[in-house]
């Protein structure tokens, strides 16, 4: 069995790879504090399995890294790899700067091209929104990054006196009829209007078509409102993980 860790901004999701099943657990943090419950539970999950042959860590928390490979260890006896972008993905990146580069998009772009045909465009609706765009060289060439769904909607919240928190219930119409079901529009419509948006300048910038895949916590919040024709993959994180342990 492979357990494939993701480490993200908001949660730490385990992919339990058994032959070709898939189990995932998801795991909260709250401002990268471990607190007791979560260690417990963590814990829990990971010793009552079995049969591990290997671990691989991606992580874009630095500080929870080295905490989670510990706990890993201590409680399977094995190492866990820890993925970085010095490593060989199978991927050329090489015409972006790698300095800064989340390791989660280069990964989910691994698992597309594991996948599917390029050129391809990978929507991750996650902590934040990322855009990544493979080519038909079948080269990650960059992207686009913008506030995800939900920080969009804490951003409002906070920063005004007078909003209500919202939600992500999709109003009937585009137009809001009061405050609570503007700010849902705004994160619903608004959100699948980028998807839209961002797709098409894409396509006129390669002067191609191109594949559009989605993934991330909020992606199935969104499929249902956008006419972008999209390829759902809700694992394809995990799975690039898998592959790299696979290499």
């Amino acid at each position: 069995m492979i357990l494939a860790v993701n480490i993200g901004n908001t949660n730490i999701a385990i992919g339990f790879f058994n032959d070709n099943n898939l189990t995932v657990k998801r795991y909260s943090h709250k401002k990268c504090e471990l607190h007791e419950e979560f260690v417990n539970s963590f814990r829990s999950d990971i010793s009552a399995t079995k049969e591990i042959t290997s671990i691989a860590i991606a992580s874009v928390v630095p500080r929870l890294t080295h905490v989670i490979s510990y706990i890993l260890l201590k409680e399977t006896g094995k190492q866990p790899l820890i993925i970085d972008t010095s490593m060989d993905l199978g991927l050329d990146f090489s015409a972006y700067d790698s300095s800064l580069l989340g390791i989660d998009r280069l990964l989910c772009c691994v698992a597309a091209l594991k996948k599917y045909e390029s050129p391809a465009i990978i929507f991750d609706l996650g902590t934040a929104i990322t855009v990544n765009v493979i080519n038909k060289e079948a080269c990650f060439i960059g992207g686009v990054i913008l506030p995800g769904v939900q920080m969009g909607l804490e951003a409002l919240t906070k920063g005004t006196a007078l909003l209500p928190k919202g939600d992500l219930l999709a109003p009937s119409t585009v137009i809001g009829n009061n405050t609570a079901t503007c700010l849902t529009s705004g994160a619903i419509y608004g959100t699948a209007s980028i998807i839209e948006g961002m797709a098409r300048r894409i396509e006129d910038e390669l002067g191609y078509k191109c594949l559009a895949i989605i993934t991330g916590g909020n992606a199935e919040d969104i499929i249902p409102y956008s006419d972008v024709d999209l390829i759902y993959e809700p694992n394809l994180l995990l799975e690039g993980i898998k592959e790299i342990v696979k290499v």
